[in-house]
């Protein structure tokens, strides 16, 4: 983290496809995987956009990914952005609520990710499924989780209360019509190692 805080979003993407990175483009010198809430040291080639994920930044898959530091809970608190929705409410899929943004109202967005600080957050397990269930703002969300470490944590079935949280949110890109809400990172103040 610089001196000047956290600056913009950056989603590091491949030449690949789908964008992904490989599990061998993100591991550290000494063969280990970076963990949430690590600063991380990555070069770049160039910046990326894909429509309304601006945040997209080609990673330059010859150079080893550094850790610079790990910050914690409080660090994350000041990272938590000033947003007043998760860009466009009022269309849910049959198994979630404010889930997702029209393809084509989502063309018209700018930014894709969200740090921010929900209320009421229980996290569901049905099977294999993790949803996140929350309000923000006033608006009741549930949308998908894709933390693996919320799958691994949280694996007996129902309803699980979360009482201080910080989400990742992101907005997929356009997949049969729409752009989903997806919770990609959990953070609690016992995860952060504080």
């Amino acid at each position: 983290m610089s001196s000047e805080g956290f600056g913009p979003w950056i989603r590091p993407v491949s030449n690949r496809e789908n964008e992904e990175i490989s599990n061998e483009e993100r591991l550290y010198e000494d063969k280990t995987i970076p963990e949430l809430l690590d600063v991380i040291e990555i070069r770049f080639i160039e910046s990326r956009p894909t429509d309304f994920q601006s945040e997209n930044h080609l990673i330059d898959s010859t150079f080893t990914w550094r850790k610079v530091e790990h910050v914690g809970w409080t660090e994350a608190e000041s990272a938590i952005d000033s947003t007043i929705a998760l860009w466009i409410n009022g269309s849910s899929s049959s198994s979630g609520l404010n889930d997702r943004v029209p393809g084509h109202s989502a063309k018209s967005l700018v930014g894709s990710l969200f740090l921010i600080r929900p209320e009421n957050l229980t996290i569901e397990v049905a099977g294999r499924k993790r949803k996140a269930h929350f309000e923000f703002e006033g608006v009741k969300y549930m949308l998908s989780i894709t933390d693996p470490w919320v799958e691994s944590s949280y694996t007996r079935e129902g309803s699980h209360r979360v009482p201080e949280a910080i989400l990742c949110v992101s907005l997929g890109g356009v997949f049969n019509g729409y752009a989903y809400k997806l919770v990609a990172a959990v953070i609690t103040p016992e995860r952060s190692g504080e």
